[in-house]
């Protein structure tokens, strides 16, 4: 189960061409891709709906791709982190293995924000002991020909290589859900 923004949700193309879709079809019928993503959303308000996607779909996997608008709208990095936590907590309470994305905020932000937003997700995963995809927009975004005119959202080419960098982390924990 993908909880996630505007990137995985596919803002501004055809939801089949964003990531988590070409991740599906690349692991094949034999594994469900839950996508739980909301363009616009927040860490906080993945949280509120997260229990009761776990209670739906009892996933294996959760993967977390929340914080970018809570960063945008400089919210707070406190209650980002705080939120990112109960996310990965009340998985893993649920017995699902947790992948967090790691995010950046554009350079405009200033290096010490910026710094300290990416580092929120670092520290996130050595808190709780759970997998980082670092960096998880970084190639896409410095590379105007995988990203859209509003230079945020990647375009069909940007979500193609996110499922690159994605899949050796999904198939690993999927190794691992196998081996329980």
């Amino acid at each position: 189960m993908i909880m996630g923004d505007s990137i995985s949700a596919g803002y501004g193309m055809n939801i089949d061409d964003a990531w988590p879709s070409i991740a599906a079809r690349k692991l094949g019928a034999s594994h469900v891709v839950i996508n739980a993503s909301i363009s616009g959303d927040t860490s906080a308000g993945g949280l509120s709906r997260l229990q009761e996607g776990l209670n739906r779909h009892q996933p294996d996997i959760v993967i977390i791709e929340l914080g970018g608008n809570d960063g945008l709208r400089g919210l707070s990095l406190e209650h980002l982190k705080q939120s990112l936590i109960m996310i990965a907590q009340q998985s893993l309470d649920s017995g699902a293995i947790v992948l967090i994305c790691g995010m950046q905020m554009p350079p405009n932000y200033g290096p010490i924000y910026a710094n300290a937003f990416e580092n929120t997700y670092y520290d996130v995963a050595q808190q709780l002991n759970i997998t980082i995809i670092p960096k998880f927009i970084e190639a896409v975004a410095l590379s105007p020909e995988m990203m859209q005119s509003d230079g945020i959202h990647p375009n069909k080419r940007g979500h193609e290589n996110l499922t690159f960098l994605i899949l050796p982390y999904v198939t690993e924990a999927l190794n691992h859900v196998a081996n329980r």
